[in-house]
């Protein structure tokens, strides 16, 4: 088992707490994160064949933990579609977080939030919380694992070879 990717998810999921503190309430939006989430996966199923999401992407997400040892014909191909699914991954939650940033803005501008700041809160939410949530699941959840397969990837490479 590779003791950084837990340090690392446990050091990431701390430094996001200790910034957030009591606010926690505050980041949690439900309309948001069906955007962010939910749109992330919707593409998902779009660009992918079911068996690669369900297979090669739970394998991958295994390997991050407990990386295979050699390189065998399914080993390769879970790690080459598993990083092309978190690449993808990654690019549609940001996608999707500028989705929600002008979803909030269409809110706030249809209810006249702009020039009334009692009706601002919910259409900014929407607009700040999904640009945070795609940011934060681009970068600091689909690229780390991407990356973290595409070394285990090169690492097997040079062993078999």
């Amino acid at each position: 088992m590779d003791i950084a990717t837990i340090v690392g998810l446990i050091a990431t999921v701390t430094v996001l707490m200790v910034g957030i503190g009591s606010n926690l309430s505050t980041m949690l939006d439900a309309p948001s994160a069906i955007i962010v989430v939910g749109g992330t996966l919707a593409s998902l199923l779009v660009s992918f064949p079911l068996k690669d999401i369900v297979g090669p992407m739970l394998a991958c997400k295994g390997y991050v933990f407990i990386p295979p040892k050699q390189m065998t014909p399914e080993v390769e191909r879970n790690l080459s579609v598993g990083i092309e699914i978190f690449r993808r991954a990654g690019t549609y939650a940001s996608a999707f977080g500028w989705v929600g940033v002008l979803v909030g803005l269409a809110i706030m501008s249809r209810h006249g939030a702009l020039y009334d700041l009692e009706r601002l809160g919910p259409g900014f939410s929407i607009c700040i919380l999904t640009a945070l949530y795609g940011t934060v699941l681009h970068y600091l959840v689909f690229v780390p694992i991407r990356t973290k397969l595409s070394r285990i990837q090169a690492d097997l490479a040079i062993q078999a070879s």
